[in-house]
């Protein structure tokens, strides 16, 4: 039953949560140092050294086997291990060659080339924008009654390419879609026999591939998270590349010292801001602010950015709990007016704020679609894809970009849907043990007359459907640069990976705090 807290000093009846503190508090302070050792100079110069033989190995076309299923499979360790972004222009350059010379079409209708590098050839194409064929690549595997062949079941590293490749699946896609179905149930049942069918002594982390495909696609994960995953897999192969390998893994501890010096500065920051004190009401998540950024953009070139996309995330989350989980409706009202006067970037943001308060102040549940009309925009979606574009570079963000953007264009509309309704769908619960707005799985509950799982399974229909969304807004030729739309989908992958089990930002003494760590604190072996 919804409650609300009373201040024992003002008598005011408040919608408090109660929220957890910060798991983190002041522990990124020890990494205050910028001067870097002997030793890490040393690993800088073999990272760099490692870097040009690879960058060599990958253009060279006598250096690795001549087949293009050699060259595909390289490309995808190099995008799997998070060291792909040193190799932009060589892999465009590898992956338009084989686009242009149709050279996919030659190898799919081979028929002694198997599942797996059909679907690899084929993801990795649709993931450069690419719009190839999937009844072109896949056709082969169908029998006559239009259903894949039973015998891809034996061919486990087939499936579980095939099972990433559906994740790039455009709006009515029906053979993506029967694949995804045929090659889920298949894994599932596998997982249900406790691993038997799935055991392979030559590659003992088959199963955990299999897990890894069912909980969380590569192309939904977060790179930096995905590589840590991977390096155990990858080594355990006996074809691996062993320099590659090293690189990846220096690179990983490297780019983490950096993150761990800019969360030392963010730190300070917020310490001096003393916003725990000020408004201790709020959710003290600064960390998990800074590792939305990093779903955006890891790279070291964005070092500044990420910290003053730290920075608006931090504000705009306290800004939300003033609405959400401590102003009276009075309040709120003298807020917002002030606001309107004196704050005009703040203007859309707190009236979409006060707009959902009214609701719960006149206990009004709206449809869903008239909710979805108000809650994208108070998701922060636009909000920070806008300010993101800034933090990028300034020849791709321009007056053109930013028209653009804020005419609410289809993949920024997707993205929203899908941090407005993934939330709702974990968080809702929790939210309702207070004085709260109604969520997404309340209207849809109220609005159709169902129960809570019958609306949250069809509320998660709509996050599937908005990465179809996004799939298709990201095939060339785009509107904008797609330097700059594959960077802010990053914002949905920040909510597919920190809000899988449950509100990760909100409630990160569970499993926030672990997935953090990963990428913030533990260093790989090397």
């Amino acid at each position: 039953m919804s409650t609300k807290v009373v201040e024992v000093m003002t008598g005011i009846a408040r919608p408090r949560a109660n929220f957890h503190a910060s798991v983190w508090g002041d522990f990124f302070l020890k990494y205050t140092s910028t001067t870097d050792s002997k030793d890490n100079e040393l690993k800088n110069k073999i990272h760099s050294e490692l870097k040009e033989k690879l960058r060599k190995k990958l253009i060279s076309p006598h250096s690795i086997d001549t087949s293009l299923s050699e060259k595909l499979n390289f490309i995808d360790n190099i995008q799997r291990l998070g060291v792909s972004y040193h190799f932009e222009n060589e892999i465009e350059q590898i992956i338009q060659r084989i686009y242009i010379d149709k050279k996919h079409i030659s190898l799919t209708k081979n028929e002694d080339v198997d599942l797996h590098n059909c679907a690899l050839l084929f993801r990795l194409l649709r993931h450069q924008g690419y719009n190839v064929s999937a009844v072109d690549v896949f056709k082969k595997f169908l029998d006559i009654n239009g259903e894949f062949k039973t015998s891809i079941k034996n061919d486990m590293k087939g499936m579980l390419s095939l099972h990433e490749a559906t994740q790039l699946r455009l709006p009515g896609e029906d053979i993506l879609e029967k694949a995804l179905n045929f090659i889920t149930k298949i894994f599932e049942n596998m997982l249900l026999q406790d691993h038997h069918d799935i055991i392979d002594h030559k590659n003992p982390y088959l199963s955990q591939q299999v897990t890894n495909a069912l909980n969380q696609s590569l192309h939904k994960g977060m790179i930096r998270i995905e590589a840590r995953k991977y390096f155990p897999i990858y080594e355990n192969y006996n074809t691996h590349d062993n320099k590659l390998l090293e690189f990846a893994k220096l690179d990983y501890n490297i780019l983490q010292r950096m993150y761990q010096r800019e969360l030392a500065e963010l730190t300070r920051w917020w310490k001096d801001l003393d916003f725990v004190n000020k408004c201790p009401f709020a959710r003290d998540r600064l960390v998990e602010g800074y590792f939305c950024t990093l779903a955006i953009y890891f790279e070291p070139q964005y070092s500044y950015s990420r910290k003053m996309a730290t920075k608006m995330i931090a504000f705009l989350s306290v800004l939300d709990d003033i609405y959400d989980a401590y102003g009276t409706w009075e309040e709120l009202v003298i807020l917002t007016d002030a606001i309107n006067r004196y704050t005009e970037y703040m203007k859309v943001m707190s009236n979409i704020f006060l707009k959902e308060a009214s609701w719960l102040h006149t206990s009004y549940i709206p449809t869903l679609e008239e909710y979805m009309n108000v809650s994208l925009i108070s998701s922060g979606a636009r909000f920070l894809s806008i300010n993101l574009f800034i933090g990028m570079n300034p020849t791709l963000a321009t007056k053109e970009v930013f028209d653009w953007a804020f005419e609410d264009p289809p993949i920024l509309k997707a993205i929203a849907i899908i941090i407005r309704l993934i939330d709702d769908s974990v968080g809702f619960k929790f939210e309702q043990e207070r004085e709260h707005v109604v969520s997404a799985v309340q209207c849809y509950m109220h609005q159709h007359d169902v129960s809570e799982d019958i609306a949250i399974s069809q509320l998660k229909m709509k996050v599937i459907d908005a990465w179809k969304v996004i799939n298709s807004e990201l095939i060339r030729p785009t509107k904008v640069s797609r330097a700059l739309l594959t960077h802010v989908v990053g914002i949905a992958r920040f909510m597919e990976v920190l809000y899988k089990e449950g509100d990760g930002y909100t409630h990160p003494q569970s499993k926030g705090k672990e997935i953090l760590s990963y990428v913030l604190v533990n260093p790989v072996d090397v």
